[in-house]
């Protein structure tokens, strides 16, 4: 009977151990996050190409399937210490936003692509979402 109860007490701080590790690890990659920006977007899959200038939104405008289309932003880094930005798209527009990652040394500002790539078996109409930039501390 004391073999038994000494199996459980070392099975329980195991499950104890592995609890708290696994809680170090989860706090440690959520805390690197210093900044999420969410950016309105949009594309229209169409059979003639066509721009849109809309300062409010990220418009990637109207894109013939095959076809792509290219929008810019510019991050700086003003920390103190390298970040890594995370770009990705969410929501209809997910499928055609290719996610990437992109390193930014101290006060070095770099313009960064989003591409929209259209496959050749889209279906026409306006998908909507939005490009998220996470920003997090590199280390």
């Amino acid at each position: 009977m004391a073999s038994w109860n000494k199996e459980k007490l070392i099975l329980f701080l195991v499950i104890i151990i592995v609890l708290v590790l696994t809680m170090n690890l989860y706090f440690l990659n959520t805390s690197k996050i210093l900044e999420i920006r969410e950016i309105e977007a949009s594309i229209i899959i169409s059979n003639i190409t066509g721009f849109d200038v809309n300062e409010t939104i990220l418009n990637f405008g109207k894109v013939m399937r095959g076809g792509s289309s290219t929008k810019q932003i510019s991050i700086e880094n003003n920390f103190n210490f390298p970040i890594e930005v995370s770009i990705y798209g969410e929501g209809e527009i997910k499928k055609f936003i290719f996610g990437f990652k992109e390193k930014i040394e101290v006060g070095k500002k770099k313009n960064i692509k989003i591409v929209a790539s259209v496959p050749d078996d889209a279906e026409f109409g306006e998908y909507k979402g939005k490009i998220i930039v996470k920003i997090k501390k590199d280390i």
